[in-house]
């Protein structure tokens, strides 16, 4: 089966001081009923006055949209009754509105499994069919103990922006990565402030399923007013379900409107749109044509078309274009990463233009690999003390405003030139932010941290890491787990004083360098310790482990974890047939017996830490050697 799954529409809340059509406030969460003036709440007599600023956002937003901007725009009256719309109609524009035919160009990136590097970002194009001008409903909030309904009518006539979309997406994740490069482009002109959370930007999600053979669209159901990524995935994930089972035992989709319940996770009816509902379209009589001017000899007191287009900003798609020349040599997974911060994208073309070697890798690679797990440490650039309660990526943006760029661009220089380790330029950056006052090169040539390039010190640290950990190095030398390759060369660090990197130490690739000798040289000596010692034979050694697990509370059922405990299989492990020797007082208390070098106590702790449910905590009670 084939789905679609489209943003059919978008509201996005225009940013905005007043009201579409009345000098009311739109501030957010003021006190119920505070912000709407007479024509809000539909007092016979008030007539509507058309906002400018809102006209001249709607062209921006059009013209960054790649639409066709008309001339001469007009509004309707689009006729329900809902106790938030006192006029018995929603003034928008049906017929003929401000923008049409336009696309949106963005990157399918899937954000919610970005470690992911299986899953490839692609572009994509959607096409946009109109944009029009409307206002805005208020709110409704049901009392079920008063059994009453009370009305909010301070969001009635907010100033929206409605997008409607045509059916091109095909799945959750492109309607996901359209919203979002929405938000993006939205925010570079500042027409909204694109906040879900507030309301300032909803979407109304179209799904349909059809058969792989079938050339038409199937039934589709509307999902409305999804406000954040997350209800977007789960409610069209949901819904993409539902219909593919109905269709499997031969059921028929009915053509819905739907709503989602965080809840439960599902969607549930609204209101049934088999049949056709008439909203009675009719012009709008109070208010005139939009005229707009499209060349500087026009009308000076039209809104000129071209005179706005000159202002516009620097827009997404121009950057991804831009970032996408061969010069920087960027994947689109990491042009996706730069185009979300513009902090982080100025630093980028700021390092890039002043760095001797002009590699945009390496200098994506500079942010991403070693200024942003700094940040993502969440240390306080003053203090050095960690925050917990900051963002990473905020902290990292607010600490990248007084960062010198030049410092930087000379710390990513001597990284990428192999004159200093990747650790050392973690140390390096601390000491900045501690308000050292010398360049990274005076910094490294006062504590000597310049990268080692001698092949025999560094084969001699390697023997000598072999001979500490002759446990870790067999398990590798024999299965090849990278976890034992890591902590070998975590070793080695310490050893050296981070004065070495992991390429120097160990390079697996098949162009070995000269340089890379130290690595085969170690391999060679792990594969001939290994063949010593399982030529000669050794006695098992075993020790008894008496294990503390603890539960969240006096209420788990500890006999559920003694049992789970037990399902815990591992080659040297042996759980004991005896009875607990504590249990039901607020631990439980089990005894096995392991082979030391088959099985860890660390490795058994983590494993019975997995029942995260039933466990809070794991504790060695006792430990003897047999």
């Amino acid at each position: 089966m084939q789905t679609c799954a489209d943003p059919s529409k978008v509201h996005a809340q225009i940013l905005s001081e007043s009201k579409l059509f009345s000098s009311a406030s739109t501030n957010f969460a003021s006190r119920p009923n505070s912000q709407a003036t007479y024509f809000d709440v539909s007092l016979p007599g008030t007539l509507p006055v058309l906002n400018r600023k809102c006209v001249v956002d709607a062209i921006k937003t059009g013209l960054a949209l790649n639409c066709i901007i008309s001339n001469k725009s007009t509004f309707d009256r689009k006729h329900y009754f809902y106790g938030d719309m006192p006029n018995g109609y929603q003034i928008t524009q049906q017929r003929n509105p401000i923008a049409r035919d336009g696309y949106i160009e963005f990157i399918v990136h899937d954000d919610f499994y970005e470690n992911d590097q299986t899953f490839q970002p692609y572009l994509k194009r959607c096409r946009l069919k109109q944009i029009q001008l409307e206002q805005d409903s208020g709110k409704s909030l049901v009392d079920d103990e008063l059994n009453v309904n009370l009305i909010d009518l301070n969001r009635a006539g907010v100033p929206l922006l409605e997008f409607v979309f045509e059916p091109d997406l095909h799945s959750t994740l492109e309607a996901i990565s359209l919203v979002r490069e929405l938000i993006a482009i939205l925010k570079s002109i500042q027409t909204c402030s694109c906040r879900m959370e507030e309301g300032a930007l909803r979407v109304d999600a179209n799904v349909s399923v059809r058969l792989a053979d079938s050339r038409e669209l199937g039934t589709r159901t509307e999902i409305k007013n999804l406000n954040s990524f997350r209800f977007i995935r789960e409610a069209s994930e949901y819904e993409i379900q539902r219909q593919c089972s109905l269709l499997e035992i031969g059921e028929k989709i009915i053509n819905e409107t739907l709503g989602y319940d965080i809840r439960t996770k599902s969607t549930f009816v609204m209101r049934d749109k088999e049949i056709v509902q008439d909203y009675r379209f009719m012009p709008e009589p109070n208010l005139p044509p939009i005229i707009l001017a499209d060349d500087d000899e026009g009308n000076k007191e039209l809104i000129n078309i071209d005179a706005i287009r000159k202002e516009m900003p620097r827009l997404p798609e121009h950057i991804r274009a831009n970032l996408l020349d061969r010069k920087f040599n960027l994947s689109l997974r990491e042009i996706y990463f730069l185009i979300q911060s513009p902090t982080i994208l100025s630093l980028f073309y700021q390092i890039f233009e002043s760095s001797q070697r002009k590699c945009g890798l390496d200098c994506f690679n500079f942010i991403v690999g070693y200024l942003k797990p700094i940040f993502q440490d969440k240390i306080d650039p003053f203090t050095l003390n960690k925050i917990e309660s900051i963002d990473s990526r905020f902290s990292m943006e607010t600490i990248l405003e007084f960062v010198c760029q030049e410092y930087l661009t000379e710390l990513c220089d001597m990284i990428f030139d192999e004159k200093i380790s990747e650790t050392t330029a973690y140390d390096i950056l601390k000491l900045y932010l501690q308000n050292e006052q010398r360049s990274p090169s005076e910094i490294v040539e006062k504590y000597n941290w310049w990268l080692i390039r001698d092949i025999d010190q560094i084969e001699q640290v390697c023997r000598q890491v072999i001979q500490q950990v002759p446990k870790i190095a067999k398990k590798y030398a024999k299965n090849g787990v990278r976890k034992q390759k890591s902590m070998l060369i975590q070793k080695a660090f310490v050893l050296m004083n981070n004065q070495v990197n992991e390429k120097m130490l160990w390079d697996t690739n098949d162009n070995r360098t000269q340089s890379c000798r130290a690595g085969d040289e170690k391999i060679k000596q792990l594969e001939k310790r290994v063949t010593e010692m399982e030529s000669k034979p050794a006695a098992v050694a075993k020790s008894s482990v008496v294990l503390d697990v603890k539960p969240w509370d006096d209420e788990t059922d500890m006999k559920e974890v003694e049992r789970l405990v037990r399902t815990i299989q591992m080659d040297g492990l042996v759980w004991a047939k005896l009875a607990p020797l504590a249990y039901g007082i607020k631990k439980l208390q089990i005894v096995c017996v392991i082979e030391d070098e088959k099985v860890s106590v660390e490795e058994l702790s983590e494993k019975i830490g997995e029942f995260e449910d039933h466990v809070q905590s794991v504790d060695v009670a006792a430990f003897n050697k047999i």
